[in-house]
């Protein structure tokens, strides 16, 4: 029972430092992109987004750490980034094009924590998990409005 309880743990520390990485590669990513665009409106609101990695790195390290209790308590389908792809980092990326690649980096997010919440039994483990899917979940939404309205403005 004791080496069981000790994999689990190890299975634990494996996923929230795969986390950690996770949202580090997600705010290098934005903060690549927003130094790329001209558009400070856009860059604004990756740089938004780089700091909301930025907190969740520390947040998933205060749950590591000890310092903060893992919570208690705690649903993707079909978006714009199945219908248009994914477009290539380049040093010409347009506004649209780096709002729809923000949309597939937090999609992977969200199947990242789903699929290890999924691995785990009721309990504080999974809720954080889930959680944090939801938060990038959140994440997945707002890049997805950003890239409608780069991509399609309105024209009155």
């Amino acid at each position: 029972m004791k080496n069981a309880l000790a994999s689990d743990r190890a299975g634990w520390d494996e996923i929230i430092a795969r986390a950690i990485v996770n949202e580090e590669s997600s705010a290098a990513f934005y903060r690549q992109a927003a130094g790329r665009m001209a558009d400070r409106v856009t860059r604004e609101a990756l740089e938004g987004l780089m700091r909301d990695e930025i907190e969740h790195k520390r947040l998933i390290e205060e749950f590591r750490s000890g310092v903060r209790p893992l919570p208690e308590g705690s649903g993707i389908g079909g978006s714009l980034v199945e219908f248009f792809g994914t477009p290539e980092f380049t040093a010409e990326l347009s506004p649209s094009e780096a709002f729809l690649l923000a949309a597939k980096k937090e999609k992977l997010a969200v199947e990242f924590y789903e699929k290890w919440a999924g691995m785990y039994p009721d309990g504080p483990e999974r809720d954080l998990l889930l959680g944090l899917a939801q938060v990038e979940r959140r994440h997945k939404l707002k890049v997805e409005e950003l890239f409608t309205n780069a991509a399609f403005p309105e024209a009155w």
